[in-house]
């Protein structure tokens, strides 16, 4: 009896210490995110849960085309066929109870996802064909998303969402804006943004080197090398010229702007600054692991 009782105790102790193991690990990385991000797997399931409530209307076993598409029309307030930043905003994260930050990320990776869309500032009916095309992984004839699909997907996303909103990233973009916006106003124009690329030219030969730009990067930003090599690669070949090119020129910087620069009015505002960089940092994030580890 003495021993049955001592093995009872000893395993509830180690439950009670799984318990506080648990608990320590959810309370740290919620210290260590964004205040508002929902990181613990329990909130993930919660609000992936709530999506799934949205997109099966009916309530059944199947979520259909049709249903993702009447979700679509709910957010598209002024009945034009485009669901812009606003429209969605300002209904996704009450539904869902996303913070502001990773409904920004869902808004445009669903802006992205049809290559048919380019340029468009919005999320369209082909973009949410496509959404759905993505999720019907099991049988691709069957028109129909189970929420089996639907979870295991958003599972995914929400990892990716979740490292993207990191306090860790949202710092490295903060240093990137005060780096670049050096008259402190809400603005970064495309003076500003050349006056950096003449800061990282050291020969003066109007363009930048890896090696000019390798050193400069990581220490001003705090990101990796691999993620320093990938985004170098990356504004390298912004201006097309049907080659490929091994430095950054103005013509890259000029357009690295006006593609920030989502509304054409030559100022990037830190809203878009700050959400063109997580598109950019999403890109990078895919070959570069762990995220921003040093």
């Amino acid at each position: 009896m003495l021993g049955l009782r001592i093995i009872h105790n000893l395993v509830r102790t180690l439950q009670e210490i799984r318990i506080m193991l648990t608990i320590s690990v959810c309370l740290f990385l919620a210290l260590s995110l964004d205040g508002m991000l929902h990181v613990c797997a329990q909130d993930t399931d919660a609000i992936i849960k709530r999506m799934w409530a949205g997109a099966n209307a009916n309530k059944d076993k199947c979520g259909t085309i049709a249903e993702l598409g009447a979700v679509f029309k709910n957010y598209d307030a002024n009945d034009d066929n485009l669901v812009t930043e606003l429209e969605f905003l300002s209904k996704w994260a009450q539904a869902t109870g996303m913070s502001e930050c990773q409904s920004r990320i869902v808004y445009n990776m669903t802006v992205s996802l049809n290559d048919d869309d380019k340029g468009t500032q919005a999320i369209t009916s082909s973009d949410i064909t496509e959404l759905f095309n993505r999720f019907d992984v099991q049988d691709k004839k069957d028109d129909c998303v189970t929420e089996d699909e639907f979870v295991e997907r958003w599972r995914g996303i929400m990892v990716q969402i979740n490292s993207l909103c990191s306090r860790d990233l949202s710092i490295r973009i903060t240093l990137l804006w005060k780096g670049i916006n050096v008259d402190n106003d809400k603005c970064v124009t495309a003076p500003e943004l050349l006056l950096l690329f003449g800061a990282f030219d050291a020969n003066k030969n109007n363009q930048v080197s890896w090696h000019e730009f390798y050193n400069r990067w990581m220490n001003g930003t705090r990101m990796n090398l691999c993620f320093t090599r990938v985004i170098f690669t990356l504004v390298t070949n912004l201006h097309n010229d049907g080659r490929l090119n091994f430095v950054i020129t103005p013509d890259d910087i000029t357009e690295l702007f006006d593609r920030f620069d989502g509304n054409d009015d030559s100022c990037v505002d830190w809203t878009e600054f700050f959400t063109r960089w997580l598109i950019l940092l999403r890109t990078t994030a895919r070959r570069c692991q762990p995220l921003l580890i040093r």
